[in-house]
Protein backbone atom coordinates (compact mmCIF):
# COMPACT_ATOMS: atom_id res chain seq x y z
CA UNK A 1 0.00 0.00 0.00
CA UNK A 2 1.14 3.67 -1.04
CA UNK A 3 1.26 5.51 2.06
CA UNK A 4 -1.80 9.01 0.93
CA UNK A 5 0.15 11.86 -0.09
CA UNK A 6 3.20 10.40 -1.65
CA UNK A 7 2.15 12.07 -5.32
CA UNK A 8 2.57 15.04 -6.60
CA UNK A 9 -0.24 17.55 -7.06
CA UNK A 10 -0.58 20.22 -9.60
CA UNK A 11 1.05 22.99 -6.86
CA UNK A 12 2.09 19.90 -4.50
CA UNK A 13 4.31 23.35 -2.75
CA UNK A 14 1.18 24.63 -1.79
CA UNK A 15 0.00 25.28 2.12
CA UNK A 16 -3.08 23.42 2.19
CA UNK A 17 -6.01 24.36 4.99
CA UNK A 18 -8.71 21.74 5.59
CA UNK A 19 -11.68 22.85 6.32
CA UNK A 20 -14.54 20.27 7.77
CA UNK A 21 -18.20 21.63 6.19
CA UNK A 22 -19.61 17.92 6.37
CA UNK A 23 -19.79 14.99 9.05
CA UNK A 24 -16.89 11.93 8.55
CA UNK A 25 -19.69 10.81 5.71
CA UNK A 26 -19.85 13.66 3.94
CA UNK A 27 -23.10 14.55 4.92
CA UNK A 28 -24.80 18.14 5.80
CA UNK A 29 -26.34 21.31 5.11
CA UNK A 30 -25.65 24.67 3.60
CA UNK A 31 -24.83 26.57 6.70
CA UNK A 32 -21.76 25.07 8.00
CA UNK A 33 -20.42 25.27 3.81
CA UNK A 34 -21.32 28.97 3.99
CA UNK A 35 -19.68 29.64 7.08
CA UNK A 36 -16.56 27.82 6.01
CA UNK A 37 -15.69 29.93 3.08
CA UNK A 38 -16.13 32.90 5.23
CA UNK A 39 -13.82 31.15 7.82
CA UNK A 40 -11.37 30.39 4.89
CA UNK A 41 -11.06 33.80 4.03
CA UNK A 42 -10.65 35.19 7.79
CA UNK A 43 -7.85 32.47 7.83
CA UNK A 44 -5.85 34.41 5.12
CA UNK A 45 -6.80 31.54 2.23
CA UNK A 46 -5.69 32.95 -1.05
CA UNK A 47 -7.84 30.29 -2.97
CA UNK A 48 -10.51 28.12 -1.57
CA UNK A 49 -11.57 24.73 -3.33
CA UNK A 50 -15.14 23.08 -2.88
CA UNK A 51 -15.81 20.20 -4.25
CA UNK A 52 -19.38 19.71 -3.29
CA UNK A 53 -22.58 21.49 -3.97
CA UNK A 54 -26.15 21.29 -3.50
CA UNK A 55 -28.63 20.63 -6.02
CA UNK A 56 -31.74 22.11 -4.28
CA UNK A 57 -31.47 24.90 -1.75
CA UNK A 58 -33.11 27.95 -0.50
CA UNK A 59 -29.88 29.61 0.53
CA UNK A 60 -28.78 31.07 -2.68
CA UNK A 61 -28.54 34.46 -1.09
CA UNK A 62 -26.30 33.32 1.72
CA UNK A 63 -23.64 31.53 -1.04
CA UNK A 64 -23.78 34.34 -3.35
CA UNK A 65 -23.03 37.13 -0.40
CA UNK A 66 -20.65 34.52 0.87
CA UNK A 67 -18.71 34.31 -2.10
CA UNK A 68 -18.86 38.10 -2.97
CA UNK A 69 -17.14 38.97 0.47
CA UNK A 70 -14.50 36.86 -0.44
CA UNK A 71 -14.08 38.11 -3.84
CA UNK A 72 -13.99 42.00 -2.18
CA UNK A 73 -10.75 40.53 -0.04
CA UNK A 74 -9.08 38.89 -2.90
CA UNK A 75 -10.04 35.51 -2.43
CA UNK A 76 -10.82 33.00 -5.64
CA UNK A 77 -12.65 29.90 -5.54
CA UNK A 78 -12.61 26.76 -7.32
CA UNK A 79 -16.11 25.25 -7.26
CA UNK A 80 -17.42 21.97 -8.67
CA UNK A 81 -20.34 22.35 -11.47
CA UNK A 82 -21.96 19.21 -9.92
CA UNK A 83 -22.47 15.89 -11.79
CA UNK A 84 -26.05 15.94 -13.05
CA UNK A 85 -25.44 16.57 -16.56
CA UNK A 86 -27.06 13.30 -17.78
CA UNK A 87 -30.00 14.04 -14.98
CA UNK A 88 -31.29 16.50 -16.72
CA UNK A 89 -35.05 15.06 -16.47
CA UNK A 90 -34.87 15.80 -12.79
CA UNK A 91 -32.55 18.77 -12.84
CA UNK A 92 -33.25 21.06 -16.05
CA UNK A 93 -31.32 24.14 -17.35
CA UNK A 94 -31.15 26.23 -15.85
CA UNK A 95 -31.01 24.72 -12.45
CA UNK A 96 -28.75 21.81 -13.83
CA UNK A 97 -25.30 23.11 -11.73
CA UNK A 98 -24.91 22.72 -8.00
CA UNK A 99 -24.77 25.71 -5.95
CA UNK A 100 -22.45 27.86 -4.98
CA UNK A 101 -21.06 26.30 -8.82
CA UNK A 102 -23.77 28.45 -9.87
CA UNK A 103 -22.19 31.73 -8.12
CA UNK A 104 -20.59 34.42 -11.25
CA UNK A 105 -17.18 34.67 -11.80
CA UNK A 106 -14.74 37.49 -11.11
CA UNK A 107 -14.28 38.40 -14.91
CA UNK A 108 -16.89 38.24 -17.71
CA UNK A 109 -15.40 35.84 -20.30
CA UNK A 110 -16.30 37.96 -24.06
CA UNK A 111 -18.57 35.36 -25.01
CA UNK A 112 -20.83 36.55 -22.13
CA UNK A 113 -22.34 39.16 -23.51
CA UNK A 114 -25.01 39.63 -21.21
CA UNK A 115 -23.76 40.76 -18.01
CA UNK A 116 -24.28 41.29 -14.84
CA UNK A 117 -21.93 41.27 -11.04
CA UNK A 118 -19.97 39.77 -10.46
CA UNK A 119 -18.53 37.31 -7.82
CA UNK A 120 -15.27 34.64 -6.86
CA UNK A 121 -16.69 31.66 -8.37
CA UNK A 122 -14.87 29.95 -11.22
CA UNK A 123 -17.22 26.73 -12.01
CA UNK A 124 -15.30 23.62 -12.28
CA UNK A 125 -17.20 20.85 -15.37
CA UNK A 126 -15.29 18.17 -15.90
CA UNK A 127 -13.62 15.93 -19.01
CA UNK A 128 -12.46 12.33 -19.73
CA UNK A 129 -9.38 10.59 -20.62
CA UNK A 130 -11.19 10.46 -24.75
CA UNK A 131 -10.61 13.72 -24.59
CA UNK A 132 -14.35 15.26 -24.63
CA UNK A 133 -16.70 16.10 -21.84
CA UNK A 134 -17.55 13.63 -19.19
CA UNK A 135 -21.33 12.65 -19.71
CA UNK A 136 -21.99 13.59 -15.91
CA UNK A 137 -20.85 17.12 -15.67
CA UNK A 138 -23.47 19.12 -15.33
CA UNK A 139 -24.08 22.03 -17.78
CA UNK A 140 -25.11 25.76 -17.95
CA UNK A 141 -26.45 28.11 -18.06
CA UNK A 142 -28.01 29.06 -14.93
CA UNK A 143 -29.61 32.35 -13.74
CA UNK A 144 -30.26 34.55 -11.01
CA UNK A 145 -33.08 37.03 -12.09
CA UNK A 146 -35.46 35.47 -9.55
CA UNK A 147 -32.99 35.85 -7.01
CA UNK A 148 -33.48 39.82 -4.70
CA UNK A 149 -31.13 41.95 -4.64
CA UNK A 150 -29.36 40.76 -7.32
CA UNK A 151 -32.04 39.47 -10.67
CA UNK A 152 -29.63 39.66 -13.35
CA UNK A 153 -28.15 36.93 -16.05
CA UNK A 154 -31.85 36.04 -16.89
CA UNK A 155 -32.67 33.01 -18.98
CA UNK A 156 -35.02 32.85 -21.77
CA UNK A 157 -33.02 32.24 -24.77
CA UNK A 158 -31.50 35.06 -27.29
CA UNK A 159 -30.39 38.26 -25.41
CA UNK A 160 -31.37 36.27 -21.99
CA UNK A 161 -28.70 34.10 -22.12
CA UNK A 162 -28.18 33.64 -18.67
CA UNK A 163 -25.33 33.04 -17.52
CA UNK A 164 -22.64 30.54 -19.13
CA UNK A 165 -21.31 27.58 -16.61
CA UNK A 166 -19.12 25.93 -16.14
CA UNK A 167 -16.65 28.30 -16.49
CA UNK A 168 -13.68 26.02 -17.67
CA UNK A 169 -13.31 21.85 -17.49
CA UNK A 170 -10.42 19.59 -16.54
CA UNK A 171 -9.59 16.01 -15.70
CA UNK A 172 -12.48 14.49 -13.92
CA UNK A 173 -12.53 10.61 -14.66
CA UNK A 174 -10.82 7.89 -14.11
CA UNK A 175 -8.58 9.88 -11.64
CA UNK A 176 -5.98 8.25 -8.98
CA UNK A 177 -7.09 9.88 -5.66
CA UNK A 178 -6.42 9.99 -2.03
CA UNK A 179 -9.79 8.66 -0.21
CA UNK A 180 -11.12 9.83 2.61
CA UNK A 181 -12.01 6.43 4.19
CA UNK A 182 -8.17 5.12 4.54
CA UNK A 183 -5.56 7.16 5.38
CA UNK A 184 -2.93 4.94 4.00
CA UNK A 185 -3.82 4.33 0.37
CA UNK A 186 -5.26 5.96 -2.82
CA UNK A 187 -8.09 4.99 -4.98
CA UNK A 188 -8.31 4.04 -8.97
CA UNK A 189 -10.93 5.47 -11.01
CA UNK A 190 -13.07 8.34 -9.24
CA UNK A 191 -15.31 10.01 -11.17
CA UNK A 192 -16.93 13.62 -10.82
CA UNK A 193 -16.30 17.27 -11.19
CA UNK A 194 -14.96 17.36 -7.69
CA UNK A 195 -12.16 14.88 -9.15
CA UNK A 196 -11.62 18.37 -11.80
CA UNK A 197 -11.87 21.16 -9.31
CA UNK A 198 -8.53 20.62 -7.65
CA UNK A 199 -7.19 20.70 -11.01
CA UNK A 200 -7.97 24.37 -11.52
CA UNK A 201 -7.42 25.53 -7.87
CA UNK A 202 -3.71 23.93 -8.31
CA UNK A 203 -3.29 25.86 -11.31
CA UNK A 204 -4.42 29.13 -9.24
CA UNK A 205 -1.91 28.29 -6.88
CA UNK A 206 1.14 28.36 -9.47
CA UNK A 207 0.24 31.39 -11.05
CA UNK A 208 0.01 33.58 -7.74
CA UNK A 209 3.20 31.66 -6.93
CA UNK A 210 4.74 33.27 -10.49
CA UNK A 211 3.16 36.78 -9.57
CA UNK A 212 1.51 37.36 -6.15
CA UNK A 213 -0.45 40.62 -7.11
CA UNK A 214 -2.94 38.70 -9.41
CA UNK A 215 -6.72 39.39 -8.70
CA UNK A 216 -9.18 36.89 -8.63
CA UNK A 217 -10.21 38.49 -12.01
CA UNK A 218 -6.60 37.94 -13.10
CA UNK A 219 -6.26 34.42 -12.30
CA UNK A 220 -10.03 33.82 -13.78
CA UNK A 221 -8.87 35.87 -17.30
CA UNK A 222 -5.80 33.75 -17.64
CA UNK A 223 -6.84 30.80 -17.01
CA UNK A 224 -10.10 30.96 -19.66
CA UNK A 225 -8.22 32.58 -22.38
CA UNK A 226 -5.63 29.91 -22.09
CA UNK A 227 -7.99 26.90 -22.13
CA UNK A 228 -8.51 24.88 -25.03
CA UNK A 229 -11.22 25.29 -26.65
CA UNK A 230 -13.34 22.33 -27.35
CA UNK A 231 -16.90 21.62 -28.32
CA UNK A 232 -18.75 25.28 -29.88
CA UNK A 233 -16.37 27.54 -30.33
CA UNK A 234 -16.21 29.86 -27.67
CA UNK A 235 -17.09 29.73 -24.15
CA UNK A 236 -20.26 27.31 -24.03
CA UNK A 237 -22.69 25.73 -21.67
CA UNK A 238 -20.78 21.89 -21.96
CA UNK A 239 -16.98 22.96 -21.40
CA UNK A 240 -16.92 26.21 -20.55
CA UNK A 241 -14.28 27.94 -22.14
CA UNK A 242 -12.18 24.87 -22.41
CA UNK A 243 -10.05 22.41 -20.73
CA UNK A 244 -7.34 23.94 -19.13
CA UNK A 245 -3.68 23.89 -20.12
CA UNK A 246 -1.53 24.86 -16.45
CA UNK A 247 1.58 25.22 -17.91
CA UNK A 248 -0.16 27.78 -21.08
CA UNK A 249 -1.81 29.75 -18.00
CA UNK A 250 1.17 29.98 -15.89
CA UNK A 251 3.31 30.98 -19.07
CA UNK A 252 0.82 33.75 -20.15
CA UNK A 253 1.34 35.18 -16.44
CA UNK A 254 3.46 38.17 -16.74
CA UNK A 255 6.91 37.61 -14.49
CA UNK A 256 5.48 40.01 -11.63
CA UNK A 257 5.31 43.08 -14.09
CA UNK A 258 3.31 45.58 -13.23
CA UNK A 259 0.63 46.95 -15.61
CA UNK A 260 0.67 50.32 -16.92
CA UNK A 261 -1.86 52.35 -15.67
CA UNK A 262 -1.77 55.85 -14.19
CA UNK A 263 -3.50 57.37 -11.01
CA UNK A 264 -2.99 60.88 -10.29
CA UNK A 265 -4.28 63.56 -8.13
CA UNK A 266 -5.51 67.30 -7.74
CA UNK A 267 -6.50 69.63 -5.87
CA UNK A 268 -9.41 72.13 -7.10
CA UNK A 269 -9.80 74.08 -3.97
CA UNK A 270 -7.34 75.38 -0.97
CA UNK A 271 -4.95 72.96 0.49
CA UNK A 272 -4.66 75.10 4.03
CA UNK A 273 -6.88 74.26 6.16
CA UNK A 274 -8.02 76.57 9.57
CA UNK A 275 -7.05 74.77 12.86
CA UNK A 276 -10.90 73.86 13.54
CA UNK A 277 -10.74 71.67 10.62
CA UNK A 278 -11.91 71.71 6.97
CA UNK A 279 -12.57 70.02 3.53
CA UNK A 280 -10.35 69.15 0.79
CA UNK A 281 -11.50 68.80 -2.74
CA UNK A 282 -9.37 67.27 -5.37
CA UNK A 283 -9.68 64.68 -8.63
CA UNK A 284 -8.61 61.57 -9.30
CA UNK A 285 -7.54 60.16 -12.45
CA UNK A 286 -7.36 56.86 -14.01
CA UNK A 287 -5.76 55.68 -17.30
CA UNK A 288 -5.08 52.67 -18.53
CA UNK A 289 -2.48 52.28 -21.49
CA UNK A 290 -2.00 48.60 -21.75
CA UNK A 291 -3.90 47.01 -24.08
CA UNK A 292 -6.37 44.83 -22.12
CA UNK A 293 -8.95 45.74 -18.95
CA UNK A 294 -6.77 45.98 -15.79
CA UNK A 295 -9.19 44.63 -12.70
CA UNK A 296 -8.11 47.36 -9.67
CA UNK A 297 -8.73 49.03 -6.94
CA UNK A 298 -8.13 52.24 -5.74
CA UNK A 299 -7.85 53.62 -2.36
CA UNK A 300 -6.37 56.92 -0.31
CA UNK A 301 -4.17 57.50 2.21
CA UNK A 302 -3.59 60.13 4.72
CA UNK A 303 -0.29 60.44 5.88
CA UNK A 304 0.19 62.58 9.13
CA UNK A 305 2.41 65.14 10.60
CA UNK A 306 3.97 62.61 12.65
CA UNK A 307 4.10 60.02 9.90
CA UNK A 308 1.32 57.98 10.94
CA UNK A 309 -1.27 56.82 8.23
CA UNK A 310 -4.87 56.05 7.06
CA UNK A 311 -6.89 55.30 4.68
CA UNK A 312 -10.04 54.14 2.21
CA UNK A 313 -11.53 52.94 -0.82
CA UNK A 314 -12.51 54.79 -3.59
CA UNK A 315 -12.83 51.99 -5.84
CA UNK A 316 -13.80 48.40 -5.79
CA UNK A 317 -13.48 45.62 -8.16
CA UNK A 318 -13.29 47.64 -10.66
CA UNK A 319 -12.06 46.70 -14.54
CA UNK A 320 -10.30 49.88 -15.94
CA UNK A 321 -10.94 49.47 -19.91
CA UNK A 322 -8.56 50.13 -22.67
CA UNK A 323 -7.69 53.85 -23.00
CA UNK A 324 -10.54 54.73 -21.16
CA UNK A 325 -9.36 57.85 -18.16
CA UNK A 326 -11.85 57.99 -15.32
CA UNK A 327 -11.90 61.31 -13.05
CA UNK A 328 -13.51 61.11 -10.37
CA UNK A 329 -14.86 64.08 -7.85
CA UNK A 330 -14.26 63.25 -4.01
CA UNK A 331 -13.57 65.64 -0.94
CA UNK A 332 -11.54 64.27 2.02
CA UNK A 333 -12.74 65.89 5.47
CA UNK A 334 -10.44 66.71 8.25
CA UNK A 335 -11.71 67.17 11.51
CA UNK A 336 -10.48 70.01 13.70
CA UNK A 337 -9.74 67.11 16.69
CA UNK A 338 -7.12 66.47 14.08
CA UNK A 339 -3.20 67.91 15.12
CA UNK A 340 -2.07 70.80 13.02
CA UNK A 341 0.66 70.64 10.57
CA UNK A 342 1.81 69.33 7.68
CA UNK A 343 -0.28 66.58 5.44
CA UNK A 344 0.00 64.54 2.31
CA UNK A 345 -2.94 63.15 0.66
CA UNK A 346 -2.08 60.03 -1.28
CA UNK A 347 -3.84 57.90 -3.91
CA UNK A 348 -3.34 54.97 -4.77
CA UNK A 349 -4.33 52.27 -7.48
CA UNK A 350 -3.38 48.08 -7.16
CA UNK A 351 -4.60 44.75 -7.15
CA UNK A 352 -6.75 45.09 -3.94
CA UNK A 353 -7.50 47.52 -1.69
CA UNK A 354 -4.29 47.95 0.23
CA UNK A 355 -2.28 45.46 -2.09
CA UNK A 356 0.29 45.52 -4.34
CA UNK A 357 0.33 49.24 -5.80
CA UNK A 358 0.37 49.77 -9.77
CA UNK A 359 0.53 53.87 -9.40
CA UNK A 360 0.31 56.16 -6.64
CA UNK A 361 0.00 60.20 -6.04
CA UNK A 362 -0.05 62.50 -3.66
CA UNK A 363 -0.30 66.20 -2.98
CA UNK A 364 0.61 68.20 0.20
CA UNK A 365 -1.46 70.43 2.38
CA UNK A 366 -1.14 71.90 6.17
CA UNK A 367 -3.73 72.46 8.99
CA UNK A 368 -3.54 75.16 11.02
CA UNK A 369 -0.27 76.69 10.35
CA UNK A 370 0.13 80.68 9.67
CA UNK A 371 -1.13 80.76 6.32
CA UNK A 372 -3.88 78.83 7.06
CA UNK A 373 -7.69 81.16 6.37
CA UNK A 374 -9.80 80.93 8.90
CA UNK A 375 -12.74 81.86 7.12
CA UNK A 376 -12.77 80.16 4.05
CA UNK A 377 -13.27 76.54 5.81
CA UNK A 378 -16.71 75.01 7.86
CA UNK A 379 -15.44 72.48 10.99
CA UNK A 380 -16.45 69.45 10.40
CA UNK A 381 -16.00 66.17 12.57
CA UNK A 382 -14.91 62.77 11.20
CA UNK A 383 -13.08 59.97 12.44
CA UNK A 384 -9.86 58.56 10.99
CA UNK A 385 -8.92 54.72 10.76
CA UNK A 386 -9.22 51.23 8.16
CA UNK A 387 -12.42 50.71 9.54
CA UNK A 388 -13.86 54.02 9.20
CA UNK A 389 -14.83 55.92 6.43
CA UNK A 390 -12.00 58.60 5.53
CA UNK A 391 -13.46 60.17 2.12
CA UNK A 392 -17.00 62.07 2.03
CA UNK A 393 -18.15 60.84 -1.11
CA UNK A 394 -20.69 64.09 -1.70
CA UNK A 395 -23.30 61.05 -2.75
CA UNK A 396 -25.98 62.38 -5.06
CA UNK A 397 -29.91 61.89 -4.06
CA UNK A 398 -30.33 60.15 -7.31
CA UNK A 399 -28.64 58.39 -10.17
CA UNK A 400 -28.12 60.41 -13.59
CA UNK A 401 -26.59 60.04 -16.80
CA UNK A 402 -25.46 63.67 -18.10
CA UNK A 403 -25.01 65.30 -21.56
CA UNK A 404 -21.62 63.94 -23.08
CA UNK A 405 -19.40 67.45 -24.07
CA UNK A 406 -18.26 68.65 -26.35
CA UNK A 407 -20.91 67.25 -28.75
CA UNK A 408 -20.55 67.05 -31.54
CA UNK A 409 -16.95 65.53 -30.61
CA UNK A 410 -13.88 65.00 -32.50
CA UNK A 411 -12.41 62.57 -31.34
CA UNK A 412 -12.91 62.58 -27.84
CA UNK A 413 -15.84 63.59 -25.47
CA UNK A 414 -16.59 63.39 -21.73
CA UNK A 415 -19.19 61.91 -20.07
CA UNK A 416 -20.32 62.45 -16.78
CA UNK A 417 -22.36 60.67 -14.74
CA UNK A 418 -23.62 60.45 -10.80
CA UNK A 419 -24.16 57.03 -8.51
CA UNK A 420 -26.87 57.41 -5.45
CA UNK A 421 -25.82 53.98 -4.21
CA UNK A 422 -22.67 51.45 -4.19
CA UNK A 423 -23.01 48.66 -6.54
CA UNK A 424 -22.62 46.87 -9.91
CA UNK A 425 -21.75 49.58 -13.00
CA UNK A 426 -21.68 49.80 -16.33
CA UNK A 427 -20.98 52.51 -19.09
CA UNK A 428 -20.99 51.33 -23.04
CA UNK A 429 -21.33 52.61 -26.31
CA UNK A 430 -23.75 51.10 -29.00
CA UNK A 431 -24.30 52.13 -33.04
CA UNK A 432 -27.30 52.83 -33.98
CA UNK A 433 -28.38 49.90 -34.69
CA UNK A 434 -27.82 48.42 -31.56
CA UNK A 435 -24.70 46.97 -31.57
CA UNK A 436 -22.31 46.84 -28.24
CA UNK A 437 -19.13 48.81 -29.78
CA UNK A 438 -17.27 50.08 -26.56
CA UNK A 439 -17.39 49.12 -22.68
CA UNK A 440 -16.10 52.02 -21.03
CA UNK A 441 -16.25 51.35 -17.73
CA UNK A 442 -17.52 48.29 -15.80
CA UNK A 443 -17.21 47.32 -12.05
CA UNK A 444 -17.96 47.94 -8.52
CA UNK A 445 -18.25 51.88 -8.20
CA UNK A 446 -19.42 53.81 -4.67
CA UNK A 447 -21.65 56.51 -4.77
CA UNK A 448 -20.41 59.20 -6.13
CA UNK A 449 -20.21 61.96 -9.25
CA UNK A 450 -17.42 60.60 -12.10
CA UNK A 451 -16.57 61.61 -15.37
CA UNK A 452 -15.19 59.53 -18.44
CA UNK A 453 -13.22 60.14 -21.52
CA UNK A 454 -14.36 58.00 -24.30
CA UNK A 455 -11.72 58.50 -27.12
CA UNK A 456 -13.31 57.90 -30.91
CA UNK A 457 -10.10 57.89 -32.74
CA UNK A 458 -10.80 54.30 -33.87
CA UNK A 459 -14.26 54.91 -34.68
CA UNK A 460 -16.29 56.07 -37.98
CA UNK A 461 -18.24 59.49 -38.03
CA UNK A 462 -21.70 58.87 -37.20
CA UNK A 463 -24.45 59.05 -34.06
CA UNK A 464 -23.46 56.71 -31.12
CA UNK A 465 -25.46 55.55 -28.52
CA UNK A 466 -24.45 55.34 -24.60
CA UNK A 467 -25.98 54.16 -21.89
CA UNK A 468 -25.42 53.85 -17.96
CA UNK A 469 -27.11 50.76 -16.19
CA UNK A 470 -27.00 50.07 -12.98
CA UNK A 471 -29.20 47.52 -10.48
CA UNK A 472 -31.69 50.13 -10.15
CA UNK A 473 -31.34 52.43 -13.35
CA UNK A 474 -30.73 52.45 -16.72
CA UNK A 475 -30.70 55.43 -19.04
CA UNK A 476 -29.39 55.89 -22.81
CA UNK A 477 -28.24 59.37 -24.86
CA UNK A 478 -26.96 60.25 -27.72
CA UNK A 479 -23.45 61.83 -29.20
CA UNK A 480 -22.06 62.43 -32.50
CA UNK A 481 -18.62 61.90 -33.36
CA UNK A 482 -17.89 64.16 -36.98
CA UNK A 483 -14.77 63.72 -38.32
Amino acid sequence: MERAGSRCGVAPDANIMAIKVLSGNGYGSEGPVIAGIGFAVDQGAEIFSMSLGFVSTSQHYQFRTACNNALAAGVIGAIAAGNEGNQQWSYPIPGNVRTPGNVPPPWLHPDQVLTGGLSCVVTCGATNMYQSLAGFSSRGPVTWEGINPWYDYPYAGGSQMGLIDPDVSAPGEDVKSCWFMDNWGYADGWDGTSMATPHVAGTFALMLHKDPSLTPADLDMYLETTAIDWGSPGKDNDHGAGKIDALVAVSAVPGGTLPDVIITTTPTGSTSLPSSGGTLYHDVNLVNNETYGVPMAAWLDLEYPNGSWSGALILRNLTLMVGVNVTRSLTTTIAGSEPDGNYNLWVHMGSSYGGTIYSEDSFPFTKGLPDSDPGEWVSETAVYGWEEELVSMQTPESYSLGSAYPNPFNPSTTIPFSLADNGYVSLKIFDLQGREVATIAEGEMSAGQYKVTFDGTNFGSGIYLYQLKTADFSQTMKMTLIK
